[in-house]
């Protein structure tokens, strides 16, 4: 059996299943875009703000917080935009002095994070970070796809246990037990 991972919506729902492959091809994508773009480190992380996928140099970083972070960042952004009327702002950049970071929604639920250097042209990356998000989405749909069917399935599964287990509940009602033997009336003895 392949392992999973999910992605879940800001507020803790599973929305995507991943199984080992698809996280393998994730990875892939990111490890590609660090390198055709000299990126320092890339990652995949989920609504929620965990991280699924990274690609590039990512030991001296705190991943975890950066997730959770740029998570709340993203959905500040969105709220944001929905004030100004927007449906959604596409990317959010971060410019400073040693490093950048862009930061983008994939679908509604996944967001992609690339930390570049100054030395890096955002043009360029912008367009090569194009070519990434599709090949992500190109993934994170057919992942959607096989969810929906798991889902489906564990929901019939779960509606058969749930007939089974009430069959289960109307026998139990029933008394177990001796049944009262019926005998036949006796006759008056003169």
């Amino acid at each position: 059996m392949e392992a999973t991972i999910d992605i879940r919506t800001a507020d803790g729902n599973v929305n995507i299943l991943l199984e080992d492959k698809q996280v393998g091809a994730i990875r892939e994508v990111l490890v590609d875009l660090c390198l055709s773009t000299h990126a320092i480190f890339a990652m995949l992380i989920d609504a929620a703000g965990r991280v699924v996928a990274t690609g590039g140099e990512t030991k001296e970083y705190e991943l975890e917080a950066v997730a959770a972070l740029s998570a709340g960042d993203l959905a500040t952004s969105r709220q944001l935009a929905a004030m100004l009327g927007e449906p959604e702002f596409a990317l959010l950049f971060q410019h400073e002095k040693q490093k950048n970071l862009f930061m983008t929604a994939i679908e509604s639920d996944a967001i992609l994070i690339v930390v570049f250097d100054v030395d890096t042209t955002f043009g360029a990356l912008r367009l090569r970070i194009r070519r990434s998000m599709s090949q992500l989405q190109s993934i994170l749909h057919q992942a959607k796809r096989s969810t929906v069917v798991a889902l489906s399935s564990t929901a019939a599964v779960s509606s058969a246990e749930e007939m089974h287990s009430q069959e289960v509940d109307a026998l139990m009602a029933v008394p177990i037990g001796p049944s009262p033997v019926k005998t036949a009336p006796q006759a008056a003895v003169d």
